[in-house]
């Protein structure tokens, strides 16, 4: 059987997408503000850790 050359909507809109995305993440910029985004995430992480293990010894208090 021979498979139709053409694509459905569905996998037009999946493929132009896709290929926007890996566009977009492909430029310097934002990689740039990825990493700032993972720096400010692990500092949020931080200090949600610090307040949660110092939380029970000041409420208590």
């Amino acid at each position: 059987m021979i498979e139709p050359f053409f694509l459905t909507v569905n996998e037009w809109i999946a493929g132009s997408s896709t290929a926007a995305v890996r566009r977009l993440m492909e430029n310097s910029t934002w990689q740039g503000a990825g990493n700032w985004f993972r720096k400010g995430a692990g500092m949020i992480i931080c200090l949600l850790g610090i307040y949660f293990i110092i939380y029970p010894f000041v409420a208590n208090s």
